[in-house]
């Protein structure tokens, strides 16, 4: 007696069809479709590659260029700091091929202090200004306050 299936023979199921060839039979051009999509993918991301580098590197320069730029400009203060002589005016020079400019002035914000506020006045303060500009054109500006000679 037979049955509607005959024996012996198997018949794949739709799971079966899909896992084989993909959901859509073609089988093979399928695959070769992916494989031309997947390169050219492959192919823009790599054209991108010397861009991204090239532009990593230039932000790394700046990036030196600016730490540069700001040990010149700590050195010249702790120099100002230090000098004994120190009093108003304008000071330039380079270091390291930056040029800096170290502006120093009589520190006077708020009233004048009475003459009996003991030795210390306000006039023995300086603020120092001292500012380097990096060769990427960034400018370094540190300032501090420092006890100058009274004058």
């Amino acid at each position: 007696m037979a049955t509607g299936c005959s024996a012996g023979v198997h018949q794949p199921t739709d799971i079966e069809r899909h896992h084989r060839h993909g959901p859509n039979e073609e089988g093979p051009m399928t695959t070769l479709l992916e494989m031309i999509v997947a390169a050219a993918i492959l192919t823009g991301l790599v054209s991108l590659a010397p861009r991204a580098v090239a532009s990593s590197r230039a932000g790394i320069e700046r990036i030196e260029e600016t730490v540069q730029a700001q040990i010149v400009a700590e050195a010249v203060l702790s120099a100002e700091q230090r000098d004994t002589s120190l009093s108003a005016g304008v000071r330039s020079g380079t270091k390291n091929g930056l040029r800096w400019v170290a502006e120093t002035r009589f520190y006077r914000d708020g009233p004048e202090p009475d003459a009996d506020d003991g030795d210390f006045a306000f006039s023995d303060l300086l603020a120092i200004r001292v500012s380097v500009e990096a060769r990427s054109g960034h400018v370094i500006t540190l300032e501090a306050l420092t006890l100058g000679v009274s004058q």
